[in-house]
């Protein structure tokens, strides 16, 4: 208890000190050293000079940083027409090829359609994609999304689908 004394003192001593207050310095009879406002006989006046105080610098409360917009991602990007593998035969209709995407296709960005490696006309701001009398033969295609700098953004699986026609050469032939 003594020891808790003794700080408590030298606290509230400090604390007067802060204030420019006058603290006496003794020992008392069990050889414990406190410090006190009240002169003592035998106690030693300390010359306490008051401490320096600087007030707080306000600190600017920082503005929360936006909340870091996520890039426009495409969820699915899919040639829904023709199905995989489909056949066109001695069709002499328009063979449609058709792009779902999700979500929609975004202000700015086009799709480009490929066939067989090559790119089919110029890319656009639409996803059905009509020809008509496509030659014979296979055709492996997928489309590219591409943002308003022309870099692509998506890309969908490459699908195949055949055109059959008889041979101008052979006219009833498969």
């Amino acid at each position: 208890m003594p020891q808790i004394t003794l700080i408590f003192v030298i606290l509230f001593g400090i604390t007067l000190s802060a204030h420019g207050a006058t603290v006496y310095r003794y020992t008392d009879e069990n050889g414990n050293t406190v410090f006190t406002d009240e002169p003592v006989e035998g106690a030693k006046k300390l010359d306490v000079k008051p401490i320096a105080t600087v007030p707080a610098i306000p600190v600017p409360q920082p503005t929360p940083a936006p909340p870091k917009e996520e890039p426009f991602k495409y969820t699915s990007i899919k040639i829904t027409n023709p199905s995989n593998e489909q056949f066109f035969i001695n069709d002499p209709g328009q063979i449609q090829v058709v792009v779902s995407i999700a979500p929609n296709l975004a202000q700015g960005h086009q799709v480009q359609l490929y066939f067989n490696g090559s790119p089919q006309g110029d890319p656009k701001a639409g996803n059905v994609f009509r020809f008509k009398q496509l030659d014979r033969g296979e055709y492996r295609t997928h489309a590219l999304i591409l943002d308003e700098n022309g870099k692509e953004v998506g890309k969908s699986d490459t699908i195949t689908f055949f055109v059959k026609r008889h041979s101008i050469s052979r006219p009833n032939s498969g």
